[in-house]
């Protein structure tokens, strides 16, 4: 009986934990990874890459 609750907050702890540390801003990290793939392909130039990075970090 009382492990059962235990193993839910051990769960608990570990999901959230674990999706805060990947995760931290993960809107501008993201975001700013795909624009450097974007970059780094050749899909967009080196001044529409600078002006959408200060976009994204602002």
């Amino acid at each position: 009986m009382f492990l059962i609750p235990v193993l839910l907050l051990v769960f608990l702890y570990l999901h959230y934990n674990d999706r805060d540390r990947l995760h931290p801003s993960s809107k501008g990290n993201s975001a700013l990874m795909k624009l450097k793939e974007r970059y780094v392909r050749g899909e967009i130039d080196e001044e529409t890459y600078l002006r959408m990075k200060t976009v994204i970090e602002d």
